[in-house]
């Protein structure tokens, strides 16, 4: 799940012909919870391992997680791999 938030993320910020519904631009509801997830890198202090998640801040964030599971969707039914600059070319 971590790397398909990060896939999402670098194909927003990275192409301009990532395409987000014409709608998107006045509804606040809908950027606020695309903004919402944060990167947060945690570190076991027993084993000095580091573990990526998302976190939300408590700040809903469905439309974020509903555009991740269509990027997979997208990426499955085309049959390859989940992997960044591969998306909606």
């Amino acid at each position: 799940k971590t790397q398909c938030c990060d896939i999402l993320i670098q194909e927003i910020m990275s192409r301009k012909s990532f395409i987000l519904p014409g709608s998107a631009k006045g509804d606040n509801v809908f950027m606020n919870q695309m903004c919402a997830p944060v990167r947060i890198d945690k570190t076991d202090k027993d084993t000095g391992d580091t573990k990526a998640i998302y976190g939300n801040g408590g700040k809903a964030d469905h439309f974020f997680f509903a555009m991740v599971y269509f990027l997979l969707a997208c990426e499955l039914k085309r049959g390859v791999t989940v992997r960044a600059g591969g998306l909606f070319a």
